[in-house]
């Protein structure tokens, strides 16, 4: 049996973990706030809820623009110690290093999308999407990627780009 693990992860779920639990607080707060409160005007809560809503779904759908227009990404799974890139078959031998990127962007320049570039022997570079975090912090993708003994010596640092997205979109 083939085990089959995505290591890439969609558009939708980085948003999805990204502007969700904002939203979720928003949402729990203006509900406190009107069962707690003195006056119960359903009208002003849903409309705020509406609101915030429209708010953060606008929010993930530029930022959805912004990605697609400027890096094209590839989707990446790990089948029995072998890596697939695009559909295409890469063996781990092919690999010359594998470095997370951690790419800032205008005012949150810390950590705006997680990458991760895969360098092969040829001299080609793919990048994807990591998953979202653990509760520690750490990509689980590397953490996956450093139990194959093949791959754990080919993981290099985090590399910080703070240049944004468009200084990696000729590279891409």
């Amino acid at each position: 049996m083939d085990t089959v693990k995505k290591l890439s992860t969609t558009y939708l779920k980085l948003f999805v973990f990204r502007y969700g639990i904002i939203l979720l607080a928003v949402i729990l707060i203006i509900g406190a706030l009107f069962l707690l409160g003195p006056e119960k005007n359903v009208a002003l809560f849903t409309i705020t809820l509406i609101l915030g809503t429209l708010f953060f779904s606008v929010l993930s759908l530029l930022d959805y623009r912004r990605l697609k227009k400027n890096i094209r990404l590839a989707s990446v799974s790990l089948v029995n110690n072998t890596l697939w890139i695009n559909g295409q078959v890469f063996t781990l031998d092919r690999i010359r290093e594998i470095t997370p990127l951690s790419v800032g962007e205008g005012i949150n320049d810390k950590n705006a999308f997680s990458l991760i570039e895969i360098r092969m022997a040829d001299g080609k570079a793919y990048y994807f999407l990591d998953q979202p975090l653990d509760w520690k912090f750490r990509s689980r993708t590397i953490k996956l990627l450093r139990r194959l003994p093949e791959l754990s010596s080919k993981i290099r640092e985090e590399r910080t780009v703070t240049e944004g997205l468009a200084s990696l979109s000729g590279k891409l």
